[in-house]
């Protein structure tokens, strides 16, 4: 039975509350907790870390469990609802809060409505047709939606509380397994590189330059193409077919930084120690493009480029990386100590065919990481269906079978089964999967 609608604002005790806007400046170590749209996390996690603020602060910018919290700008239309360890804080200026009403509605029925298919319809089809940047209380307050009687609401909240938990908990093993994957390839790479190897200091193995290069554009200078830290931080491999941003270089640059096949590069400074020290070779050299600033070029001397790249990737080396940054604000490692990395170094004609292996065995944990990603949508794809469902009426949540059991929703379930399936059938990583 489909049940009559009726504007969101009815199900609460008003049209929406703006949040507290404070400058950064006023951020304490302790106080009342803050809210922000970065605290907040897609499907209604929050992070534990926060930033407070002190002094008295009006009650209307503080949340009470229950509440839901939609962000007006940016990611529009996200959805959070406090959960009673939250009870008390403070919500930022970005976020709106939503009180439900106890008269009118279940606060676990009004969170479910705003991850719904048709209320996120809303969002985005206004969103879109709109030239306003943000989505306000008032837009929000007037979206019709569901309305059940209450005691059908709680029975639906029970339901879906019940099924979210479940699919919540495949997600989770999804992402083990996907961490499975990668820490599969990094033991097998670790063992690999440090069995049978000698060590020896990077700085004898290849010839290291930090560059110099920033993103301005200089008149009189020589256009280049600049293949910045991100463009290291993401990518294992860089070719000639990767894009890069326009800049430009003196001569000098030119000669020094310029990218060559068989390079490696990596980052050099970062705000922590785990994005310090990230490789990645170049495979095919883009012509006339140059390394930027913050990162390192090592030119092989007596190492195979490719063996290097993965000797980097090592926890070995990781670590004393990780060791040797030094700075406050911002960790950097500087050249005396970059030099000084004592390298795993496996005997000379056995290094191509390791790294050969390596990379074999990378693309294989992508091929199953691709498919764990499928997974992982196809099951948020279930969750937000079965939500619509329920809250809709389109689904009696008092004859529906438990997920896993059965499909809850026509054509909602087969795509989540054949990612499994595929996934079982995907090769094992040379002997570790």
């Amino acid at each position: 039975m489909l049940f009559h609608e009726a504007p969101f604002k009815y199900l609460c005790t008003d049209s929406g509350q703006y949040g507290l806007n404070t400058a950064a400046e006023n951020y304490a170590q302790d106080g009342v907790r803050l809210l922000r749209t970065s605290d907040l996390h897609p499907g209604g996690g929050f992070s534990e870390d926060g930033i407070f603020i002190q002094g008295l602060i009006d009650d209307r910018f503080l949340v009470q469990t229950g509440d839901v919290l939609l962000t007006r700008s940016g990611s529009i239309g996200q959805s959070f609802q406090v959960p009673e360890e939250l009870a008390g804080s403070a919500f930022a200026g970005f976020l709106i809060r939503y009180r439900p009403n106890p008269a009118m509605s279940d606060p676990r029925f009004v969170s479910y409505v705003t991850r719904s298919r048709p209320f996120q319809a809303v969002v985005g089809s206004e969103a879109v047709s709109s030239t306003i940047s943000n989505f306000n209380a008032d837009r929000y307050a007037r979206i019709q939606v569901p309305l059940p009687p209450l005691e059908e609401q709680r029975r639906i909240a029970d339901f879906l509380d019940d099924q979210v938990a479940r699919i919540d908990s495949m997600r989770s093993l999804r992402e083990v397994e996907q961490r499975g994957f990668g820490l599969a390839l990094e033991g097998y790479v670790e063992e690999g590189i440090l069995t049978s190897s000698t060590f020896a200091p990077l700085g004898r193995m290849a010839s290291l330059r930090v560059s110099n290069v920033d993103k301005h554009i200089v008149d009189g200078q020589i256009p280049v193409r600049l293949c910045n830290y991100v463009d290291v931080y993401r990518n294992s491999r860089i070719s000639k077919v990767a894009e890069f941003d326009s800049g430009t270089a003196t001569s000098d640059q030119l000669r020094r930084f310029s990218l060559e096949q068989g390079d490696v590069v990596f980052t050099k400074d970062s705000e922590t120690s785990d994005d310090i020290g990230i490789p990645a070779y170049v495979d095919l050299a883009p012509h006339s493009t140059v390394l930027g600033y913050h990162c390192c070029l090592a030119r092989p001397i007596s190492i195979d480029g490719s063996y290097l790249y993965w000797a980097l990737t090592s926890r070995y080396v990781r670590q004393q990386f990780a060791v040797l940054a030094t700075g406050v604000t911002r960790l950097g490692l500087k050249m005396d100590a970059l030099k000084t990395v004592r390298l795993p170094v496996a005997q000379r004609l056995l290094q191509s065919g390791l790294a050969n292996d390596f990379w074999q065995m990378a693309e294989q944990v992508d091929a199953l990481s691709m498919l764990g990603n499928k997974s992982l949508r196809n099951l948020e794809e279930r969750k937000r269906a079965v939500i619509t469902a329920a809250v809709t009426g389109e689904l009696d949540v008092t004859t529906a079978r438990p997920i896993g059991v059965g499909k809850l929703v026509p054509n909602v379930g087969a795509s989540i089964d054949s990612a499994a399936a595929a996934q079982a059938q995907a090769p094992s990583i040379g002997g570790i999967g």
